[in-house]
Protein backbone atom coordinates (compact mmCIF):
# COMPACT_ATOMS: atom_id res chain seq x y z
CA UNK A 1 0.00 0.00 0.00
CA UNK A 2 2.73 2.44 1.39
CA UNK A 3 4.50 1.40 -2.30
CA UNK A 4 1.66 1.90 -4.07
CA UNK A 5 1.63 5.39 -2.84
CA UNK A 6 4.89 6.29 -3.43
CA UNK A 7 4.59 5.02 -7.11
CA UNK A 8 1.65 6.85 -7.83
CA UNK A 9 2.91 10.14 -6.41
CA UNK A 10 6.00 9.49 -8.53
CA UNK A 11 4.25 9.15 -11.58
CA UNK A 12 2.31 12.48 -10.84
CA UNK A 13 5.45 14.31 -10.62
CA UNK A 14 7.14 12.82 -13.60
CA UNK A 15 3.66 13.67 -15.90
CA UNK A 16 3.27 17.26 -14.31
CA UNK A 17 4.51 20.63 -16.46
CA UNK A 18 4.96 22.44 -13.65
CA UNK A 19 7.35 21.64 -10.59
CA UNK A 20 5.07 19.67 -8.10
CA UNK A 21 4.50 17.14 -4.92
CA UNK A 22 1.37 14.88 -3.83
CA UNK A 23 -0.11 13.43 -1.21
CA UNK A 24 -2.74 10.84 -1.54
CA UNK A 25 -5.99 10.64 0.54
CA UNK A 26 -4.91 7.31 1.73
CA UNK A 27 -1.49 8.85 3.01
CA UNK A 28 -3.98 11.63 5.20
CA UNK A 29 -5.86 9.25 6.07
CA UNK A 30 -2.67 7.46 8.16
CA UNK A 31 -2.19 10.48 10.31
CA UNK A 32 -3.81 12.26 13.19
CA UNK A 33 -4.26 15.50 11.25
CA UNK A 34 -6.78 18.28 12.38
CA UNK A 35 -7.10 19.99 8.91
CA UNK A 36 -5.23 19.84 5.37
CA UNK A 37 -2.29 22.42 6.43
CA UNK A 38 -1.26 19.43 8.62
CA UNK A 39 -1.44 16.63 6.11
CA UNK A 40 0.66 18.92 3.95
CA UNK A 41 3.34 20.11 6.09
CA UNK A 42 4.34 16.54 5.14
CA UNK A 43 5.47 17.45 1.93
CA UNK A 44 9.52 18.66 1.78
CA UNK A 45 9.47 22.18 1.22
CA UNK A 46 6.00 22.86 2.75
CA UNK A 47 6.38 25.28 6.41
CA UNK A 48 2.84 25.75 9.05
CA UNK A 49 2.41 28.41 10.98
CA UNK A 50 0.40 28.05 13.90
CA UNK A 51 -2.26 29.32 15.94
CA UNK A 52 -3.92 28.06 19.18
CA UNK A 53 -1.26 25.11 18.78
CA UNK A 54 -3.45 23.98 14.91
CA UNK A 55 -2.05 24.57 12.28
CA UNK A 56 -3.41 27.38 10.23
CA UNK A 57 -1.42 28.45 7.30
CA UNK A 58 1.41 27.34 4.73
CA UNK A 59 4.60 28.55 3.20
CA UNK A 60 6.18 26.94 0.38
CA UNK A 61 9.96 26.70 0.32
CA UNK A 62 10.55 30.30 2.69
CA UNK A 63 7.45 31.92 1.39
CA UNK A 64 4.77 33.60 3.63
CA UNK A 65 1.83 32.29 3.61
CA UNK A 66 0.70 35.48 2.41
CA UNK A 67 2.66 34.86 -1.04
CA UNK A 68 0.46 31.87 -1.71
CA UNK A 69 -2.29 30.73 -3.70
CA UNK A 70 -4.58 27.92 -2.41
CA UNK A 71 -6.61 25.68 -4.94
CA UNK A 72 -9.54 23.21 -4.27
CA UNK A 73 -10.76 21.42 -7.34
CA UNK A 74 -9.34 24.34 -9.93
CA UNK A 75 -11.14 26.88 -7.77
CA UNK A 76 -9.14 29.52 -5.81
CA UNK A 77 -10.02 29.37 -2.33
CA UNK A 78 -10.09 32.72 0.46
CA UNK A 79 -10.34 33.45 3.62
CA UNK A 80 -11.59 36.76 5.08
CA UNK A 81 -9.95 36.41 8.56
CA UNK A 82 -12.25 39.56 9.51
CA UNK A 83 -11.46 38.93 13.35
CA UNK A 84 -8.09 39.70 13.10
CA UNK A 85 -6.72 43.40 12.22
CA UNK A 86 -4.93 42.22 9.55
CA UNK A 87 -4.23 43.07 5.82
CA UNK A 88 -6.00 41.47 2.94
CA UNK A 89 -3.56 38.17 1.38
CA UNK A 90 -3.93 35.35 -0.37
CA UNK A 91 -2.75 33.46 2.54
CA UNK A 92 -6.00 30.77 2.99
CA UNK A 93 -6.50 29.89 6.47
CA UNK A 94 -6.47 25.85 6.29
CA UNK A 95 -8.37 25.46 9.10
CA UNK A 96 -11.50 25.46 7.48
CA UNK A 97 -10.85 22.44 5.55
CA UNK A 98 -10.76 19.53 7.53
CA UNK A 99 -8.55 16.67 6.76
CA UNK A 100 -11.05 14.14 6.34
CA UNK A 101 -12.21 16.28 3.03
CA UNK A 102 -9.64 14.97 1.38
Amino acid sequence: AFHDSVVKSLSNKRHNQQVSDTISAEDIGKFPDKNVAEALQRITGISLSRAQGEGERIGVRGTTPEQNRTYLNGQYLASADWWISSQPSRGFNFTLLPSEIV
